[in-house]
């Protein structure tokens, strides 16, 4: 909710103070009637019922009346709040990009409206008969407590992949990936399958044995780590896995399909600005410190902001930051026998020595065109149609801008 309905970012300072005090004021109530349960109702009273319990037991028909309606008030709003929710988040998120780069007959479509109405309303029935579904496998046998102590050791699956996205620059698609799987694996056989054993759908030979008989394999004691509760087991494990395998793969090289994927944006995205009347140009990684200049990083980086080594004559090379700098020396250089207006495109790896941070890398692919020597601003607006026409292409034909 918090996701769906934040349309301005100077909300955040209020929900970070307000939303807090919003938690603590609805569960100040919690303890006096929890010890009010427990300390007058029978050990057999289901602690989820004890604010129903109570009054009833104590002749206040209207009050359990009154208490019944709020609660079914409630949870009628948590329903509709959270699948309204759900449905916007997987529509825009999930279902949205995967039709519009599969399907060029959606993607020329001027109004989308109804499309999206459709998907969300088939979210909200889904997500309410797999509520429905779960209440009838497992609700009956399992406390409140129980199912939101599962449900939170689920979300905490998300925590690498969020945090490593935001602050770690090393972090990768693919890493983030394979942790969210790990982690929901190892969840699901140490967490959410032992508690089916209380409907009676899994034995509880499952449980303590393991899974034919392997004793290492036991949920609830994986490999032998005994004398934890059930969630800590659970969360130990699963977050082991959930970052394991995060940061390994976030760690190793880039193989085929990345490798393979890249060649093929590039390739079309030179087909397009070749179309467009721009010839490729080749630049060495190494020039001139002197003819690069700054990068202009944060003011305690060496070499300022670029990588650079000093030759067997004392100058200074340095790893190009960007591929604009190159083309101003080649310009320079050749500036008399140039066609005017020269139009270029380039692409290859740069070099930049920053700081770590979300979205500053040392090392990247850069696509670049530029027009040199035009008499006309028209040139920018041509670069602006050529810009266009590329994220046309990678969109249609399926790629990621």
């Amino acid at each position: 909710v918090a996701v769906v309905e934040n349309v301005d970012e100077s909300h955040l300072r209020t929900a970070g103070w307000l939303f807090p005090l919003y938690l603590l004021v609805i569960n100040v109530f919690v303890l006096p009637l929890a010890l009010a349960g427990l300390l007058t109702l029978p050990a057999t009273a289901s602690a989820d019922a004890f604010v129903l319990t109570l009054p009833m037991a104590n002749g206040q028909a209207a009050l359990a009346l009154l208490v019944f309606i709020g609660g079914l008030s409630a949870a009628t709003g948590m329903v509709i709040v959270e699948t309204i929710a759900l449905s916007t988040m997987v529509s825009n998120s999930l279902v949205m990009p995967v039709l519009l780069r599969r399907a060029s007959t959606l993607a020329d479509r001027a109004d989308l409206g109804g499309v999206i109405l459709g998907i969300r309303r088939v979210t909200i029935v889904v997500v309410l008969l797999m509520g429905y579904g779960y209440f009838r496998l497992a609700g009956e046998s399992l406390d409140l407590v129980t199912i939101g102590l599962i449900s939170f050791a689920a979300v905490a699956q998300f925590a690498p992949a969020l945090l490593g996205g935001l602050y770690w620059r090393g972090a990768t698609r693919r890493g983030a990936i394979g942790g969210l799987l790990a982690g929901f694996s190892v969840w699901a056989y140490t967490l959410a399958l032992p508690s089916l054993t209380a409907t009676g759908w899994l034995t509880t030979a499952f449980v303590e044995d393991g899974p034919f008989g392997l004793g290492l394999l036991a949920p609830h004691s994986l490999f032998g780590l005994g004398g934890m509760d059930e969630v800590s087991h659970a969360m130990l494990w699963s977050m082991l896995a959930n970052v394991g395998v995060f940061v390994g793969l976030s760690l190793a090289d880039r193989r085929g399909p990345e490798v393979a994927a890249e060649r093929r944006i590039v390739r079309q995205v030179s087909e397009v600005y070749e179309r467009w009347g721009f010839e490729p140009l080749e630049t060495g990684a190494f020039e001139y410190a002197d003819a690069l200049g700054k990068f202009l990083p944060d003011a305690d980086r060496p070499n300022e902001g670029v990588f650079a080594l000093q030759d067997d004559d004392d100058q200074w090379m340095a790893l190009r930051y960007d591929l604009t700098a190159p083309l101003a020396r080649f310009a320079a250089q050749t500036w008399e026998t140039l066609p005017k207006p020269y139009r270029r495109y380039a692409f290859g790896p740069v070099w930049r020595n920053e700081k770590p941070g979300p979205g500053r890398f040392r090392q990247f692919l850069q696509f670049d065109a530029d027009t040199v020597g035009a008499s006309s601003v028209a040139a920018d607006a041509d670069e602006l149609d050529g810009d266009i026409a590329v994220r046309e292409e990678l969109v249609f034909q399926r790629q990621f801008v």
